[in-house]
């Protein structure tokens, strides 16, 4: 996958998503992600991310090789980022509720219209609750659903085997 790509998931499928550093991304049925950027200096072992969440559920599980790497998820309404390596982080939204997060491991800095929250683990932020009121910047618009072309990738059911997938139980509804 490459900076630019779409990843959209299906009703019965998943997808996780190994960088090169050893993060993971696991990508929930009914979900689509934008991977606005992905870079890995293999002199330096610096690796960034910067993935927009429109439509469904991810969990983030931070490695970072490198201090100075960059992990950022946002969404429609925040950013979220992962503080230090080990992070583990469950984002979901959709348009009717916004943005909820459960920090499952260490912790993350969620930024909403300026205003930035420490999340810890076991911590959960909902939508509509907490310190932070103002909207966030807006993003351009989610792109719109087309075949399948170069760029774009579905995780639809695998023929013999189910699905893309990776097991484990949501904190999220």
């Amino acid at each position: 996958l490459l900076t630019g790509d779409l990843l959209r998931t299906r009703a019965e499928s998943s997808a996780q998503v190994t960088c090169p550093d050893g993060s993971q991304l696991e990508v929930a049925p009914e979900t689509t992600i934008d991977l606005r950027k992905v870079a890995f200096e293999s002199d330096t072992r610096m690796f960034t991310l910067e993935v927009v969440l429109w439509q469904g559920r991810l969990t983030l599980r931070s490695q970072p090789l490198n201090p100075i790497s960059t992990q950022r998820l946002r969404t429609p309404d925040l950013t979220i980022e992962p503080v230090g390596p080990g992070t583990q982080v469950e984002v979901a939204y959709t348009k009717a509720t916004g943005t909820a997060v459960a920090v499952l491991d260490q912790a993350v800095k969620l930024t909403r219209g300026g205003t930035t929250s420490l999340l810890r683990a076991g911590q959960r932020f909902p939508p509509g609750t907490g310190p932070m009121k103002d909207p966030a910047p807006p993003l351009p618009p989610a792109p719109e659903p087309r075949e399948a072309p170069r760029g774009q990738v579905e995780a639809g059911p695998s023929p013999g085997s189910g699905a893309l997938s990776s097991s484990g139980a949501s904190s999220l509804p």
